[in-house]
């Protein structure tokens, strides 16, 4: 089966997908990811056909105003719609890409992050199966918990209904850009809806988080997908670190950006000091500052 799959973000939005298309390349599928230009290698050094998206999606978390905003005390959800300014400029070139990477591969079906607006319209347009995927359980309603996007433990009655933020938030916000595209670029008339789902993939255990019970057959929770290195080993300073005392408390911000470095790893250490946890934390964007590693931290870019 041709099954196209697309993507978009940091790299904690591309590399679980990279390992489905890999896994899903294994068992005999021709399967194309279509995610940032940025990680075109990673695809290639794994033998999954790759089709680009625009570098600027990503340039735009590295650009100064960015890093302002999202390393204020007060980001979070505010500072998704601050940053809305910039992804409007680029949204037609993105959606344009989408489109191009799909109609040349030509899929038989299309697997999707919630990000990528363009696959459920391109998947009408073609008219084959489109199948959801999230790390996050933030796109099935349920009764049992609320969005992740909000800061609570519940709703009450609330909670089935306050899904709907992550479900239709997007393409409520883009919602010109996206009806200009489907009408100049698909041909597709307004009162044709996008392509109902045919099933939801979540990337998580369920070990961690069980299954609603008001989930359906559709929805299935797999597991992590991990992109295992298999002659992959821990330098000598972190395999001492590890075999030192009690596991550590993982700690990162993974592709996340960060205006103040110093005062979050600071925060983190003293954290850390106060629970009397060690802790393995991860540079990685930079939201975290690189700092001198003792006996209860210890300090690494990333792991494979």
């Amino acid at each position: 089966m041709r099954i196209s799959i697309h993507t978009l973000g940091t790299r904690g939005d591309v590399q679980p997908y990279l390992a489905l298309a890999k896994g899903l390349v294994q068992s005999g599928h021709d399967v194309q990811l279509t995610a940032p230009e940025q990680f075109a290698s990673m695809a290639y050094e794994r033998r999954v056909a790759f089709a680009p998206l625009p570098r600027e999606f990503l340039a735009v978390l590295e650009s100064p105003e960015a890093k302002a905003i999202l390393g204020r005390s007060s980001a979070g959800f505010g500072a998704g719609l601050k940053l809305l300014k910039f992804y409007r400029e680029i949204g037609r070139r993105l959606l344009d890409a989408e489109w191009n990477a799909a109609r040349e591969f030509s899929p038989q079906a299309i697997i999707f992050h919630p990000k990528t607006l363009g696959a459920p319209h391109i998947a009408a347009k073609l008219e084959i199966p489109l199948l959801l995927a999230s790390p996050l359980p933030g796109f099935t309603p349920t009764t049992e918990f609320p969005t992740p996007v909000l800061p609570v433990a519940s709703l009450g009655p609330f909670n089935r209904l306050s899904h709907a933020l992550m479900i239709h938030g997007g393409s409520i916000l883009f919602s010109k850009t996206i009806r200009a595209w489907r009408a100049e670029a698909l041909a597709l008339p307004d009162r044709r809806k996008a392509s109902p789902l045919a099933g939801t993939l979540y990337a998580y255990s369920s070990h961690v988080l069980p299954k609603p019970s008001d989930w359906g057959s559709d929805i299935i929770v797999t597991g992590y997908w991990f992109l295992e290195t298999k002659d992959w080993s821990p330098p000598d300073t972190l395999a001492q670190f590890l075999a030192a005392g009690e596991p550590p408390v993982y700690v990162g911000f993974g592709s996340m950006p960060g205006s103040s470095p110093e005062r979050l790893t600071g925060l983190v250490l003293e954290g850390l000091r106060r629970a009397g946890k060690r802790g393995l934390l991860a540079t990685a964007g930079g939201a975290l500052a690189t700092s001198a590693s003792n006996e209860y931290a210890h300090m690494i870019a990333e792991a494979l």
